[in-house]
């Protein structure tokens, strides 16, 4: 009995010694694996580990657990990009300065300043005399002491008589009034504005001068330039050409420059080589005989080997029936000679209709356009005789002989047919299919035996 007890406490002994031995070993154990996870930690912590820790996550994408728990500490890449790129372009980064007159500067311009450039922080007015003010905000004389350096009289530079063509109806379209002083001392305001418009505003990204008649659209101006850096040379608007200038006779072979009404456009790159004294002081100097301030504006930026970049977008007259209306999904930039009336419409229309990708051609088109036309107008017409719209952009020719077509009706029905074809002209020997509208129409005498028609109703834009 004695026996069995002396070994049944020796059992215990052992499992106790047992017991402790694994109950030390875990201790231990613990402690180590509490060490380790400490020293981890400081190592993911530390900014120098991080892009290896994303390698090991990219490379082994099996550890589940691993690659959480790196997660929770690396940002997203995509994310951790974004980070890194610059804001989003805004008007914020735009400077604009309106151009003015000191005649007409009160009546139009409030306007703009109510509506589509409300919310503009980085502008100015520029004018062509002192002590003008539009609420709060005055009109920079740009002009009267432009020439102090050169002892030049403003007033005696020449200005050479221009043709001015009126488009369309007089309450629907401004015409410049060619004896007022704001119009003949014009010429001289780009390049004194542009330079005034940097001091005011040097840290901006882009640079655009208006006319006091111009309508711009702000979402569509930042998402054309947006994409762009705005570091290099850039110098966009409407392309156009001129004679009288620089000794050039004939108009076709002058350089192109961006009209002024109808916006010019200068990034940051190329308006610091502009403004830089001894370029903007030699042109002001150079070009002061120049008829148009938008010309020397182009010639300036020519000796700086800077010239225009193609940008769609600027027209240089108001949304017509007589407009040629491209493709529908084309966005507008600017609008030029619209009355404060017209202005205000195409803004409340602007803001009705708040368009994600921008205001579009089409949308334009039937906002302002539609409701205007009169019952008789060829654009209503499916089908009409002896009227043809040449203007309207082409795309597709189809010959009598080539396609067996017998008349109009099957150029009617082929244009009917194709998504792409709003306009269609049969001239007898040829049917002309058109993905535009608008532009100059042709009737009775003009276009003799021509049969077109429009199906406006496809003049949409799908994206």
């Amino acid at each position: 009995m004695s026996l069995y007890i002396i070994r049944k406490q020796r059992i215990r002994r052992l499992c106790s010694w047992i017991l402790g031995t694994l109950f030390v070993f875990s201790g231990l154990l613990l402690i180590k694996l509490l060490n380790d996870i400490d020293k981890q930690q400081l190592v993911i912590n530390q900014p120098s580990q991080i892009v290896s820790l994303f390698d090991f996550r990219n490379n082994i994408s099996t550890q589940n657990d691993k690659q959480n728990d790196v997660n929770n500490v690396i940002p997203n890449p995509i994310m951790h990009e974004d980070s890194q790129k610059p804001d989003r372009l805004s008007m914020d980064h735009i400077a604009i300065a309106i151009k003015t007159g000191h005649e007409v500067a009160l009546d139009r311009v409030p306007v703009q300043l109510l509506t589509f450039l409300k919310d503009a922080k980085n502008m100015i007015v520029i004018g062509d005399a002192p002590g003008i003010e539009i609420g709060s905000m005055p009109m920079h004389d740009v002009i009267t002491k432009l020439y102090d350096f050169e002892s030049v009289n403003v007033a005696a530079v020449p200005k050479p008589e221009v043709k001015l063509e009126k488009r369309g109806a007089a309450a629907n379209v401004i015409v410049p009034d060619t004896k007022s002083r704001g119009w003949r001392m014009d010429a001289h305001k780009n390049l004194p504005g542009f330079r005034l418009l940097y001091e005011k505003f040097p840290n901006a990204r882009w640079y655009m001068m208006i006319d006091d008649d111009t309508y711009l659209y702000t979402d569509n101006l930042i998402q054309e330039v947006e994409r762009l850096n705005w570091n290099d040379d850039y110098y966009m608007g409407a392309p156009n050409k001129f004679k009288g200038c620089d000794g050039v006779k004939d108009i076709h072979q002058s350089p192109l420059f961006a009209h002024g009404g109808s916006g010019i456009l200068i990034s940051s790159g190329a308006m610091k080589k502009l403004v830089e004294p001894i370029n903007i002081n030699r042109c002001i100097s150079k070009y002061k005989t120049c008829w148009a301030g938008d010309i020397r504006t182009a010639l300036c930026l020519r000796d700086l080997e800077i010239t225009i970049t193609k940008m769609s977008g600027f027209r240089g007259m108001p949304p017509t029936a007589e407009f040629r209306w491209s493709h529908p999904c084309d966005r507008p930039i600017t609008w030029h000679h619209l009355p404060s009336q017209r202005i205000q419409r195409l803004y409340s229309s602007e803001l009705k209709g708040r368009r994600v990708n921008g205001v579009t051609l089409a949308d334009v088109f039937w906002d302002e356009i539609v409701p205007q036309l009169p019952v008789d107008s060829p654009l209503l017409k499916e089908q009409i005789q002896n009227v043809d719209f040449p203007d309207a952009p082409v795309y597709r020719v189809i010959r009598r002989k080539d396609a067996n077509l017998e008349g109009p009706a099957l150029c009617k029905n082929t244009c009917r047919g194709e998504e792409r074809c709003i306009t269609w002209v049969w001239d007898g020997e040829k049917c002309w299919l058109k993905g535009g509208l608008g532009g100059k129409i042709l009737e009775k005498d003009s276009a003799l035996g021509y049969v077109s028609g429009v199906f406006m109703k496809k003049y949409k834009c799908v994206q």
